[in-house]
């Protein structure tokens, strides 16, 4: 859990999100505020993370891993939040992933991997 504590650590700066690891232990993240910067009331969000492996892939690409996620059941929300509560939490906190370096160096080298695929010079 260790990166992606890291992670969380520096993502939520509104609202609060509590993660229940693979091993069942409880991690709480909250920010400054229980209201998201443009003052709207944030739901705390409690989910459960059922495959250790996901701790990883998440810190890698969250917006991606997340998702998938969700829709193959490894992440499931508890304690009566919904997917709508976290993806307003995610919304409020979303500026946040620029100010984590490791996020910045990890997007810039998957645009250049992208660039260097997408490539279409004449005469290729």
């Amino acid at each position: 859990m260790f990166p992606l504590d890291r992670l969380l650590k520096s993502f939520v700066k509104f609202g609060e999100l509590t993660v229940i690891d693979a091993s069942g232990q409880r991690h709480v993240f909250a920010g400054r505020s229980n209201n998201g910067p443009n003052g709207e009331a944030l739901k705390p969000v409690t989910l459960k993370v059922h495959d250790p492996a996901l701790y990883r892939k998440i810190v890698l690409n969250p917006e991606l891993h997340v998702g998938e996620a969700y829709m193959d059941q490894t992440i499931t929300f508890e304690e009566g939040s919904s997917v709508r509560d976290f993806l307003t939490l995610f919304s409020a906190n979303r500026y946040s992933l620029d100010d984590i370096r490791s996020q910045r160096l990890l997007y810039g080298m998957k645009m250049l991997v992208r660039k260097i695929q997408q490539s279409n010079r004449i005469g290729e």
